[in-house]
């Protein structure tokens, strides 16, 4: 939007997180007036190129929420029919996905009984991504079954403009650039938030943390 010929007006990007939005960011800014301020600025300061340049992003998407589900509810910035097409995500392997979480003040949950350890974090969570596909929360949607699968699966192939990998990050900026045009930056390619126990090589171990499930 504003002045990108690529990313059409009111992208949605349901699963992407802070640094899938600067990534994204970074390719709006090279098409934006110099001057435009809006709400990234804070994002564009701590995480991309120095503070002296007057650009700064605007917003993506209607809402903020870059960590939300796929929704049927007409009006939202995530509406399934009226967006259908046009989202962009980022998919991590569920399991580090769920480490992460776990060290990350067990990320949304709120039952601290069942999330006390990574594993019961990650028995908890079990299902996340497919849950948001299909409009339900992460960790709070309640179970899935295979019609949910189904569904998930056909949104994934006829509803989204770009998906990466996590775990394929390099390949996956290079394309996403390679799709929708912008300078690649060397801050797009750096790991903003290397979590304590995680190796940036191979993940966390899934073995110390998860054993055998």
């Amino acid at each position: 939007r504003h002045g990108c010929p690529h990313l059409e007006e009111g992208t949605p990007m349901p699963m992407l997180g802070t640094s899938g939005q600067c990534l994204v960011d970074d390719i709006l800014l090279d098409h934006l007036p110099r001057g435009t301020v809006s709400q990234k600025c804070e994002c564009f300061h701590r995480f991309s190129t120095p503070k002296t340049r007057d650009d700064c992003f605007v917003e993506s998407c209607d809402c903020p929420d870059t960590h939300g589900p796929i929704t049927d509810a007409a009006g939202s910035c995530k509406e399934w029919k009226r967006y259908r097409g046009r989202f962009i995500a980022m998919f991590r392997n569920p399991d580090q996905r769920a480490i992460s979480a776990f060290f990350n003040n067990r990320h949304s949950c709120t039952h601290i009984e069942k999330c006390d350890t990574a594993l019961k974090y990650a028995k908890f969570a079990e299902g996340c991504q497919t849950r948001m596909m299909v409009g339900k929360s992460c960790l709070h949607g309640g179970n899935i079954d295979g019609d949910d699968q189904d569904e998930a699966i056909k949104r994934l192939q006829t509803g989204f403009a770009f998906v990466g990998l996590t775990e394929e990050w390099t390949l996956s900026v290079c394309l996403l650039h390679a799709i929708f045009g912008g300078k690649c930056r060397a801050s797009e390619f750096s790991n903003m938030r290397l979590g304590k126990n995680h190796n940036s090589s191979s993940g966390y171990d899934l073995k110390t943390y998860l054993g055998n499930w």
